[in-house]
C-alpha cells in the first residue's frame, strides 16, 4: 500500500475520531441534539467505509456495529443512555488504538470481535424490547400477519412473468474527495 494513501487515511481517521468524540460529548450532555446525532452517525459511517476500503476489516466491523447502534438511537428505537454512551465511547477508544497501530506498523492486531459481539447483543436486546412493545400494542394478535400474507398473494399475481425472468444488475460506487481525501477512488474500489 502506498505510504501517501496510508498517511492520508490516518490523518482523516484521526480527524474523524476527534469529531466523533466532540459530537458524542455534545450528545451526552443533550440527548435530544439531533445535529450531534447526525454528525456522529455520518462520521461512524465514513470511518466504516474508509476502514473497509483500506482493508482493515477488524476496524470496519467495529465501526459497522457502532453505526448500527447509532442508527437505532438516531431513529428513536433506542434511548440515548449513559450505558450506551459508555459503550460507544469504548468503541471509539478501540478505533483510536487501531489507527495508532496502523500508523505505527501499517496494520492492526487489535481484536474487535468481543466488542462487536457486545454491540450486537445490545442491538438484539433493543430489538427484542421493541418487539415486545409492538406485540402489546396490537394485542398480541396475528391478524396483521395474516393480512400481510393475503396482500402479498394478491400482489404476486400481478407480476409480469417476463419481468421475473429478466435479471437486472446495478452497482453504484461513490467515493468522493470528502469521503477519503488523498485516496484515488479507483484504488479504494480495487482494494
Amino acid at each position: 500500500m502506498d505510504d501517501q494513501y496510508l498517511d492520508a487515511f490516518i490523518r482523516e481517521s484521526e480527524e474523524a475520531i476527534t469529531e466523533l468524540n466532540n459530537s458524542l460529548l455534545e450528545l451526552e450532555s443533550d440527548p435530544s441534539n439531533t445535529e450531534a446525532m447526525d454528525s456522529i452517525f455520518r462520521t461512524a459511517h465514513t470511518l466504516k467505509g474508509n476502514f473497509g476500503a483500506m482493508g482493515f476489516d477488524n476496524a470496519a466491523n467495529l465501526a459497522h456495529a457502532m453505526e448500527d447502534l447509532l442508527d437505532e438511537m438516531r431513529q428513536g428505537k433506542m434511548e440515548v443512555t449513559p450505558d450506551l454512551m459508555d459503550l460507544v465511547f469504548a468503541g471509539v477508544d478501540k478505533i483510536e488504538v487501531i489507527v495508532g497501530e496502523i500508523e505505527e506498523h501499517g496494520e492492526s492486531g487489535t481484536e474487535t470481535d468481543e466488542m462487536v459481539d457486545e454491540l450486537r447483543a445490545v442491538l438484539e436486546e433493543g430489538a427484542a424490547a421493541a418487539g415486545d412493545t409492538e406485540t402489546a400494542d396490537n394485542g398480541g394478535s396475528s391478524d396483521s400477519d395474516e393480512s400481510l400474507s393475503a396482500d402479498a398473494s394478491v400482489s404476486d399475481a400481478d407480476i409480469d412473468a417476463d419481468a421475473v425472468n429478466e435479471r437486472v444488475l446495478q452497482a453504484e460506487i461513490s467515493v468522493g474527495e470528502s469521503d477519503m481525501l488523498g485516496v484515488d477512488s479507483m484504488l479504494a474500489v480495487e482494494s
